[in-house]
């Protein structure tokens, strides 16, 4: 496989990606009702991901697939991907929820193996009719971006964990969850004991947290994220 794109625009690529996120996040925060699922925050981050990675030039590459294409043959492929099948050691698989992969000019890539990948995103969506947050599957998104993390070529560079919980105005019970996850090892802790709820603030809370890893990062880095 002969990587098309430089490593200063993987760089790009990353910091692209990440600006985008930070940036969605806060208009979420403006309107936390515009988007209702968490299938609505991938596509709109898909898009918009993929949109500001064109201006750049760098959301398509020309790839030649040896194993189904004709001798030759060369077409555009977009480089963003919306849960594509990716494959772990052990023969497992996952789906993350935004992968971003690199250029390659002729790929031949065997079932069971991955292309190489820059970035990869899993995000948590919590509201009062969507998914709920709990310890065990932000456990497990984790562990499966930390696995991405450490498969070499078939792997990724870099991953992002995006979380966000919004609760109603009003009165009633609800769990609330400390998205923060520690920097230790060790399990992500509710703020209260989980088999109890607690009173649900008296105002809007729109609570986002985005952590990121890279391959040469040694822990997950927290994303400031601009309070405006």
């Amino acid at each position: 496989m002969k990587n098309l794109i430089a490593k200063s625009d993987c760089k790009k690529t990353v910091k692209i990606a990440e600006s985008v996120v930070k940036k969605f996040v806060q208009d979420w925060k403006k309107k936390p009702y515009f988007w209702s699922t968490e299938a609505d925050v991938h596509a709109e981050l898909y898009g918009r991901i993929k949109s500001a990675l064109a201006r750049w030039k760098l959301s398509q590459t020309p790839t030649y697939y040896s194993s189904y294409m004709e001798k030759g043959q060369c077409e555009w492929f977009c480089r963003i991907y919306c849960k594509p099948l990716i494959y772990r050691k052990g023969g497992k698989y996952c789906f993350p929820d935004i992968v971003i992969k690199k250029s390659e000019k002729i790929c031949d890539v065997k079932e069971g193996h991955n292309e190489p990948m820059i970035w990869a995103c899993e995000i948590k969506y919590a509201n009062e009719w969507s998914s709920l947050i709990n310890e065990h599957s932000l456990g497990e998104d984790r562990k499966k971006l930390e696995a991405l993390l450490k498969m070499g070529k078939e792997g990724v560079d870099c991953v992002c964990h995006l979380t966000l919980q919004r609760l109603k105005k009003g009165s009633g019970q609800t769990k609330i969850l400390n998205i923060n996850p520690m920097l230790k090892k060790g399990p992500v802790q509710f703020l209260e004991d989980r088999n109890k709820s607690v009173p649900m603030l008296k105002t809007d809370c729109r609570r986002a947290l985005i952590i990121t890893k890279s391959k040469t990062g040694y822990r997950w880095r927290r994303l400031k994220i601009n309070e405006k």
